[in-house]
């Protein structure tokens, strides 16, 4: 997360300042092409930034906190931001017409399992962050590993457990010494 922070407070002088290509800004985003169709994000002064954060996941109040730093740092550094948590839904329709680029800092289910992505790319808009099914695939640990796997990445070798078949699993691994 703080990659992307970094990304968007370093991208958004260049936007406000300047006049910048539309190829540009899309990558500096890390976003598709077609959601600056829009001559408007092209020459934007003064992105106003949507801060998506809390959710209704386990990990509401971890979101809640990073979400509050990123819209703190935005402010400081002089950049409109407005505070979006989706379980305010009336809340985030009405100010979500008034966002140019949403920064994601939920956490969990909604947040880190594409959804958000999904719905902000079905809105047209552009949000700092990995596209629906990269963060999908990183959200499902089995799926990621297997990526990782077959682009030969190395990572530690793994056994999915589930609900089912724990105690079997639980017999392969040894007694640790007293």
């Amino acid at each position: 997360r703080l990659t992307q922070i970094i990304l968007l407070i370093r991208a958004l002088p260049e936007v406000r300042t300047s006049r910048i290509s539309l190829e540009r800004f899309s990558k500096l985003f890390l976003m598709p092409r077609k959601f600056f169709s829009s001559l408007k994000y092209g020459l934007l002064k003064s992105p106003k930034v949507g801060v998506f954060l809390g959710g209704n996941s386990s990990e509401r109040l971890i979101s809640l906190k990073s979400g509050r730093a990123v819209f703190g740092a935005l402010q400081r550094a002089g950049y409109s931001a407005v505070l979006l948590d989706p379980c305010r839904r009336a809340r985030v329709r009405r100010l979500l017409k008034q966002i140019d680029i949403a920064f994601i800092a939920l956490h969990g289910r909604g947040g880190e399992d594409g959804k958000i992505q999904r719905f902000l790319e079905s809105q047209k808009i552009p949000y700092v962050g990995s596209p629906p099914h990269a963060s999908r695939q990183a959200f499902d640990k089995a799926i990621a590993k297997r990526v990782f796997l077959k682009q030969g990445i190395p990572t530690p070798a793994y056994c999915l457990i589930s609900a089912s078949n724990w105690r079997q699993k639980l017999r392969r691994f040894p007694e640790a010494p007293p």
